[in-house]
């Protein structure tokens, strides 16, 4: 253990350093994490031997808990508070945002797991979302940073374009407006930003959508598990086995719905998953090369702009037909 010490060590200390710049920079801690670690391995800093064994574990390990301790913020009880229409319009929309990833990923002749990575990041929860489904199929380090870094890229222009939109839309009444941000913004601070610029029924309202966006976070990565898995003939002969976190994120979650956890054990774990995950995309930053970044991250945005649009679209057909 004492030959990861410098790597783990590094590895927080960009983490906290994250924290602090996301303060003056709106682009979330995440992010700036997977940014300066970049910038470390650019400059030859974390390039060097004796932080790889760290950095490895902050990477594999320290992610994979931080996914485990997801868990504890899903009540799965919530989906009853939902109502049908509503979980229509999330369900719908996270199956067509997802396959129009896929589809123009292969239509503009981009790599498979990029595609997937931005598909899921747009339609279910962000970054979480992201690094939960990297463990299952394994997709390299820098497309997971470059569509962790593109998804709250445009998430943030969703802070300001989406309660424009909301506003030039006649057809929309009541909550309306709040579906439709509850439903396409990627992540839960994104959420209430923009929720609660229109008022405070909107914030609300955009906010238990989106945590119900986030109850789906299982299903899909248990869905992914499934398909990528039995496409391997391997797999295949062995039967598909749920990865150890996964099942850590189920217990978690599990203890939460059933009341088992107090609020403060709650925040606490809480708290501790977000530290946690910061740390593990700074490590995955500094296994990222910028010639990596400049021969992907261009066409990755284009394709990620367009399914952002779509999703967008869609949820306001849907929501203008259901709700």
């Amino acid at each position: 253990m004492k030959n990861k010490i410098p790597g783990i060590l590094i590895s927080v200390i960009t983490a906290v350093s994250a924290a602090f710049i996301s303060r003056a920079v709106p682009l979330g801690s995440v992010t700036i994490a997977i940014i300066c670690g970049i910038i470390l391995t650019a400059a030859g800093i974390t390039s060097r031997p004796y932080f790889a064994s760290g950095v490895s574990f902050a990477e594999k390990k320290i992610l994979s808990l931080s996914i485990i301790l997801m868990g504890v913020n899903l009540d799965f009880a919530n989906l009853a508070d939902l109502g049908v229409s509503l979980i229509i319009i999330i369900i719908s929309a996270i199956l067509l945002t997802i396959s129009s990833a896929i589809v123009l990923g292969k239509i503009m002749k981009m790599d498979s797991d990029l595609a997937l990575l931005i598909g899921v990041g747009n339609a279910v929860c962000g970054s979480s979302a992201i690094a939960a489904v990297q463990g299952v199929i394994k997709a390299e380090d820098d497309k997971v940073g470059i569509s962790i870094a593109i998804i709250n890229f445009l998430g943030t222009v969703g802070i300001f374009l989406l309660p424009a939109l909301i506003s030039f839309l006649p057809f929309f009444e009541g909550g309306d407006g709040a579906i439709l941000i509850g439903n396409t913004l990627q992540a839960i601070g994104q959420v209430f930003a923009a929720g609660f610029s229109i008022d405070e029924s909107t914030g609300q309202l955009a906010s238990v959508v989106k945590m119900g966006r986030i109850l789906m976070i299982l299903p899909v990565v248990l869905i992914i598990s499934f398909f990528r898995k039995e496409n391997s003939q391997k797999m295949q002969r062995r039967g598909v086995k749920i990865p150890s976190y996964i099942l850590g994120f189920i217990a978690c979650s599990a203890l939460n719905t059933l009341g088992l956890l107090d609020e403060k054990t709650v925040s606490l774990l809480s708290q501790m998953s977000k530290w946690l995950l910061v740390t593990a995309m700074a490590a995955v930053g500094m296994k990222i090369t910028l010639s990596r970044i400049a021969s992907q991250g261009r066409k990755a945005l284009i394709m990620a702009s367009m399914v952002f649009l779509f999703q967008i679209t869609y949820s306001t057909m849907i929501i203008s037909l259901i709700s």
